[in-house]
């Protein structure tokens, strides 16, 4: 690659992993604001669950649609419409005097959710060497959970002592706006997607019914399933009230703790990257994933004698695991041919997403047959029994990485 190409990849890589922490501070901030919102534009509960509902669903319905349109349009176009739409979304929630804007702020930030991922992704597949896939979406992943750290706690304590919700939406709204102008100044045509035609019709159809045919795509599909999504709906829904009754601790104590978690999900992702791209393997890496987080989550659920410091620990393994889901999508990289790349990593996402959907449903599921108790929480024991959800989904994982994944060796197929 050219210098200035290079120059230009490395620019647009920042760009979108900026765009992907921006998408995941948005996702954390209304829930820290949530209360604001109910109270002062007397938003009901209910509305306000249905809206978030919703667009859990419309992100995993739109992720194969989305990398369809990746794989036709170049992200010099793609981007900035993206960053709009979330853009546009922060300023409707900021200005909000009724709750019509509040939900039209929600349609605007889901019509953005569903390409930041995939965005990341595909600049990494597209400006940069294949053997630098694994390290760099790795990269990516950390300016994610950086958004989740920034948007939680830090966002909190803002919002109580300094800034109203309004003024952090607005400023939010903002940033986006900077972020749309830098993506129009900066962001080029990728290479590789230069020519009338790429791929023909027919090729690219024919390229479809292979990707939805191969047993490879589908297995780490439900690898990614399984490790993606139970995973991450104990850590977004269930990890705070079960750490307090677990190790009989205030909330702000279980936040703090859970804070390691996402430190270890985001610090260790490129190095599970780099150390995936340079020994040349990803099966390893995945059963290892699915094996940590198997017996972190046990000894978490139900090993009784476990101090906090103990639980601390347990929490820096499971984003251990984490870390090293995101080599799902390098191994579909590796799969897949370049011209229907977005597809293929379309699908794997909404797998992951669909995880979380099925797993946070059967949590809830089994909650409804316990009573909580006044502080709306319930038993631990409760706890136990809903969450087996979470080492049953990571021994599964662990079952397609030993026996139904076929190595490699960070091979692309695309050459």
């Amino acid at each position: 690659m050219q210098k200035d190409m290079r120059i230009h990849g490395i620019f647009t890589f920042v760009l979108v992993v900026c765009f992907l922490a921006y998408d995941q501070f948005m996702r954390a901030a209304p829930q820290v604001e949530k209360y604001h919102q109910v109270k002062e534009l007397q938003l009901p509960h209910d509305l306000f669950g249905l809206m978030t509902t919703v667009a859990v669903y419309v992100f995993f319905l739109a992720q194969i649609p989305v990398g369809i349109l990746f794989d036709h349009i170049n992200s010099r176009i793609l981007l900035p419409i993206a960053i709009s739409c979330s853009a546009v979304g922060m300023f409707f929630m900021g200005w909000s005097a009724e709750p019509i804007f509040s939900i039209a702020a929600k349609v605007f930030l889901m019509i953005g959710a569903p390409f930041t991922f995939i965005a990341m992704l595909i600049v990494v597949a597209r400006w940069f060497p294949h053997e630098k896939f694994g390290t760099l979406s790795g990269i990516g992943q950390f300016f994610s959970t950086f958004g989740v750290l920034v948007g939680g706690v830090p966002l909190g304590l803002l919002m109580k002592y300094y800034l109203s919700w309004r003024v952090v939406m607005v400023v939010m709204g903002t940033v986006g706006v900077i972020l749309v102008l830098m993506c129009l100044l900066i962001v080029q045509d990728c290479p590789s997607l230069r020519g009338p035609d790429r791929a023909g019709k027919h090729r690219y159809l024919k390229e479809l019914k292979l990707l939805f045919a191969s047993k490879q795509m589908w297995a780490i599909g439900v690898y990614a399933f399984c490790g993606w999504g139970a995973i991450i709906v104990f850590a977004k829904h269930w990890a705070i009230p079960f750490l307090e009754e677990r190790f009989l601790i205030t909330e702000s104590h279980a936040r703090h703790g859970m804070m390691v978690f996402w430190l270890a999900a985001g610090v260790l992702s490129p190095f599970m990257g780099y150390l995936s791209d340079r020994w040349k393997r990803r099966v390893p890496f995945l059963v290892f994933s699915s094996a940590i987080g198997l017996i972190s989550s046990l000894f978490l659920l139900y090993f009784s004698k476990i101090s906090i410091p103990a639980g601390i620990l347990l929490l820096f393994f499971l984003g251990l695991s984490v870390a090293a889901q995101i080599l799902t999508f390098a191994f579909v990289k590796d799969l897949s041919p370049s011209t229907s790349l977005g597809a293929s990593l379309g699908l794997n996402v909404a797998m992951s997403v669909a995880g979380g959907l099925v797993c946070n449903y059967l949590v809830n599921g089994i909650l409804t047959f316990f009573i909580p108790g006044p502080n709306g929480y319930y038993a631990l024991s409760d706890y136990r029994i809903a969450l087996g959800s979470l080492p049953f989904f990571f021994l599964v994982g662990l079952c397609i990485a030993l026996f139904f994944l076929r190595e490699t060796r960070c091979q692309d197929s695309a050459t």
